[in-house]
């Protein structure tokens, strides 16, 4: 519960993003342009220091890209929550 792990289901070859002792949410996949390599975003909370990051990550090595400090802390859930462009006003 404290990594991100990737696995290629092609070759079995599996990449982790350790945050222990933090606890990162479920990741959300964002996909690159035609030529755009991915990312992907979790939330982790450091309980620590009672707070929690927007963490980016590069989609090809899990490489760690920005961490955004949020102005609170969000409790870690199990879950993220989808919905559909139509219901944010998009197409």
């Amino acid at each position: 519960m404290t990594c991100i792990q990737r696995l290629d289901t092609q070759t079995g070859a599996d990449l982790v993003q350790e945050f222990h002792p933090d606890l990162p949410g479920e990741p959300i996949p964002i996909p690159g342009g035609r030529d755009e390599a991915a990312w992907v975003l979790t939330l982790v909370y450091r309980a620590a220091a009672r707070r929690t990051d927007l963490v980016m990550l590069r989609g090809a090595d899990l490489g760690l890209q920005a961490v955004l400090p949020l102005p609170h802390a969000t409790p870690p859930g199990f879950h993220g929550n989808w919905v559909e462009a139509a219901v944010l006003g998009g197409s």
